[in-house]
């Protein structure tokens, strides 16, 4: 399976091409531009650089939110109309989900955040059992000071150290001791997260598209602000 992962949720935009659960090219931006003017040159880029025939994909994957609501936009629409174009389907994936599976198989317990603005976060507290993603509290907004107590109390009552990524982490410390090198790594290309392939949590492979939380062409790719 062959697909063109694309993510502009956040300041980044990524596009990102996988087969078989390996990264053939990715590209990731993060300067203060519109997502409208560097997305579509991305992907070009990449596609020429891997000779990539449009018609060899098999899915559209997208960042489907939290995040900015104009960047969740461009990505959606951008998205959609390859879909169309190719006549492929579309896979939605929750942005904190795609975040956290840079972990994959990671024993800690992982919390993605996105800034929200006005002392908020967008976070979802996550951990793997069995190569299965479990959602602990699926993505929401919520104060920095609620989101530090629910994570100290998480960490204290499971004792197992914590993995904060995502901008939103700069002001969030909840590693008991604060002796875990690992505690609020930072996250490269998000696109990497959406296609699989090799990440810093190891291999990860793309899901059968029964498993995904999928949408047709047709639909959009719904974020929340």
């Amino acid at each position: 399976m062959k697909i063109l992962a694309i993510d502009s949720s956040g300041m980044p935009a990524s596009a990102a091409v996988a087969e078989e659960g390996r990264i053939l090219a990715e590209y990731t931006v993060c300067f203060k531009k519109t997502h409208s003017q560097t997305l579509l040159p991305m992907i070009d880029a990449i596609s020429r650089m891997i000779d990539l025939d449009p018609a060899s994909l098999d899915a559209v994957a997208v960042a489907g939110g939290p995040g900015s609501f104009t960047g969740l936009r461009i990505g959606s629409a951008t998205a959609k109309g390859i879909g169309l174009a190719l006549d492929r389907p579309l896979v939605h994936v929750p942005t904190l989900e795609a975040m956290a599976c840079n972990f994959f198989g990671s024993s800690r317990i992982l919390c993605p955040m996105m800034d929200a603005r006005r002392s908020q976060v967008f976070a979802g507290i996550y951990s793997f059992r069995n190569e299965t993603l479990d959602i602990l509290t699926d993505q929401r907004p919520v104060r920095i000071e609620d989101l530090v107590k629910e994570l100290n109390a998480l960490a204290a009552e499971t004792g197992r150290s914590l993995i904060l990524l995502g901008d939103g982490g700069a002001g969030c410390s909840a590693d008991p001791g604060g002796k875990d090198p690992d505690c609020g790594a930072a996250l490269p290309g998000l696109s990497a997260g959406l296609a699989g392939g090799k990440g810093q949590g190891g291999e990860r492979t793309f899901p059968e598209a029964g498993q995904c939380r999928g949408m047709t062409a047709e639909d959009g790719a719904g974020g929340r602000r």
